[in-house]
């Protein structure tokens, strides 16, 4: 019988491989700030979701890793910095 090749989507430790409690509440904040929200003020999840899709191959912002996570706080910041500044 062949072996599957398909990979296994699922991490072998998720508790410490998932971005924090703090990086969540953070880059929703960041979110936003940039004006990433619905008509109510809730964070508009869909352009979030668009942004980690097209930046780091995540389906979704809450499946981020602590280290992509990292880099979509500090690409985030950016942007809000460049936004404030203009």
């Amino acid at each position: 019988m062949p072996i599957d090749d398909k990979k296994d989507v699922r991490s072998v430790n998720p508790k410490q491989e998932g971005m924090s409690y703090a990086q969540k509440r953070y880059l929703a904040s960041l979110a936003i700030r940039l004006g990433w929200t619905e008509e109510d003020g809730s964070l508009n999840e869909k352009r979030l979701n668009g942004f980690c899709r097209s930046q780091y191959s995540t389906l979704y912002w809450t499946g981020l890793t602590r280290s992509k996570a990292s880099k979509a706080i500090e690409a985030l910041k950016t942007m809000v910095e460049r936004e404030e500044s203009a």
